[in-house]
């Protein structure tokens, strides 16, 4: 008779092989200390970030820093629905800080400028008007005030009255009418002293004269406000010195 083997026993669970492998959790990333991935879009938040320095060279370069905040918000939403698999917000707040940080300088500079501008073209239509006014009231104590040292040292008294005694009441043009300005003024700094001027072109509206007679006024900004440097069609610069 035969002898019958028994049948092979099962396997205890510490022979199992499939008992040594690695089981993941179903939260791996979160705090599992499972590798997490950096995002992408915050190390180009970071670096966006870093380049908004150059807005501080020429102001269309607003569009880098503005893009940086773009990218940031990208960024962020992706690293909240990556459940935990991706990281970066550390590179997001600091790229987006150093946006805001130079945007912002940027922003409130041109802000200020322009601010500025508009008080001195204010001031400017204020002084042109002045003239107008001065020259037909003969005036030509005050509106001797309203040039420059410079330009009453160069300019006698007598060759400034002449010449706007001539502007009052021209034979030929007839009585001056006003002074107008259209508004446009071309602003400049010194960047030796510092010292703001601004090149401006009026017009002398005469009363038979078919269209007005444009004059070139270069003005300098003091404490006391604006004064007149050089009008050259009626105070033409003298000829070098040979």
């Amino acid at each position: 008779m035969t002898e019958t083997q028994p049948p092979p026993s099962p396997p205890t669970p510490q022979d199992d092989p499939l008992s040594h492998l690695h089981k993941m959790s179903t939260t791996a990333g979160l705090g599992s200390g499972d590798y997490v991935a950096v995002n992408g879009a915050a190390v180009a938040t970071l670096l966006l970030g870093l380049a908004s320095a150059l807005v501080l060279l020429e102001t269309f370069l607003l569009i880098i820093p503005l893009a940086a905040l773009v990218v940031a918000v990208i960024a962020w939403r992706q690293i909240k629905n990556s459940n935990g698999t991706q990281t970066g917000k550390g590179l997001i707040a600091v790229g987006a800080l150093c946006a805001l940080g130079f945007g912002g300088f940027v922003v409130a500079r041109e802000a200020t400028a322009g601010m500025r501008t508009r008080e001195d073209r204010a001031a400017i239509a204020m002084h042109i008007t002045e003239i107008g006014e001065k020259v037909r009231a003969g005036e030509y104590d005050t509106l001797y005030g309203m040039f420059s040292d410079r330009f009453r040292q160069a300019v006698p008294r007598d060759v400034f009255d002449e010449r706007f005694n001539s502007v009052r009441n021209s034979e030929i043009y007839g009585a001056l009418q006003s002074t107008t300005w259209n508004g446009l003024a071309e602003f400049f700094t010194d960047p030796g002293t510092g010292a703001r001027y601004a090149a401006v072109k009026i017009d002398f509206n005469v009363e038979k004269a078919d269209r007005p007679f444009p004059v070139t006024l270069s003005l300098r900004k003091t404490e006391q406000g604006w004064v007149i440097e050089t009008m050259p069609e009626l105070f033409p610069p003298p000829p070098p010195q040979r």
